[in-house]
């Protein structure tokens, strides 16, 4: 789709179903969100997807209260932000879809 809103939308839900095929998973609202959060052998994986504009410290501030939130982002080589891993979101599914877990 052209519209960049809509786009982030889609990319949110192929992500959280990719998840839900193997893990019961939430979404988290409280003073930011985390848009999708797993369970996998009794601990809470948080995963913030970003997929439009760049990557800014204030767009981490829900996921950044979990030692091992992640964010999943178009990038090319994993990498960091103020802390908080920067994975490449489709390198993270294929993963998940060969392994069945990414933590």
């Amino acid at each position: 789709t052209q519209d960049p809103e809509q786009s982030s939308r889609l990319v949110e839900a192929v992500v959280s179903t990719h998840y839900a095929r193997l893990y019961p998973t939430y979404y988290i609202k409280a003073a930011g969100e985390v848009d999708v959060a797993f369970v996998h052998e009794g601990r809470f994986w948080p995963r913030e997807v970003k997929w439009r504009g760049r990557l800014r410290s204030g767009d981490l501030k829900q996921v950044r209260k979990y030692d091992n939130g992640v964010v999943l982002a178009p990038v090319s080589q994993p990498g960091e932000l103020d802390g908080v891993p920067v994975q490449p979101l489709a390198l993270e599914l294929l993963r998940l879809d060969k392994a069945g877990a990414v933590v």
